[in-house]
């Protein structure tokens, strides 16, 4: 697996090393859909497509899961 970090793709060994290293204050976004972040993801990194209204709407039962799936 690769992934890109300033326009450079590296692979998923280098990505961890450099999150491991990195201090609590870096922010990593992951922009892929909401699927596949849910799926798997990067501890502590934030995925723009779901908003913290959105998770709490979830927990609360006034939004059905289905609807953060595109057809």
């Amino acid at each position: 697996m690769t992934v890109s970090l300033h326009g450079m793709e590296i692979s998923a060994a280098s990505l961890a090393a450099i999150v491991r290293n990195a201090d609590t204050t870096t922010l990593i976004v992951d922009c892929r859909c909401l699927a596949e972040f849910k799926q798997s993801h990067i501890c502590r990194a934030t995925n723009p497509f779901y908003s913290k209204l959105l998770q709490r709407r979830l927990l609360e039962d006034k939004v059905c899961i289905l609807f953060l799936f595109k057809d």
